[in-house]
């Protein structure tokens, strides 16, 4: 007897669905809401944290989103990738202070 793709499909179907009749999962009940004076002490351990902190005064800055398709790594590249990093290349931006573009 030849099977064809819809009778495996059919079959997958049915066995997805005989599995999920068989669990009978109750709907999950939400958690309870934290009480106000657990988050409040939470935040008052997060204050005193950052005050603590060796890093309090440390600035960081952002280095990205680093743009990695247009570089030579042999990456695949979408129709689209292609185009702009045709463009970037063609009429490249003026680069900012820092790096990047």
């Amino acid at each position: 007897m030849d099977r064809t793709p819809g009778y495996w499909l059919l079959a997958l179907v049915a066995v997805v669905a005989v599995t999920a009749a068989a669990t009978g999962s109750a709907p999950q009940q939400a958690p309870a809401p934290t009480p106000a004076s657990e988050r409040l002490a939470s935040f008052a351990t997060r204050q005193h944290m950052e005050k603590a902190s060796l890093f309090q005064n440390l600035k960081f800055r952002n280095i990205g989103p680093v743009d990695r398709s247009c570089g030579t790594g042999g990456a695949r590249r979408s129709a689209r990738a292609k185009h702009l990093c045709d463009e970037r290349e063609a009429d490249p931006a003026p680069a900012r202070p820092g790096g990047g573009r």
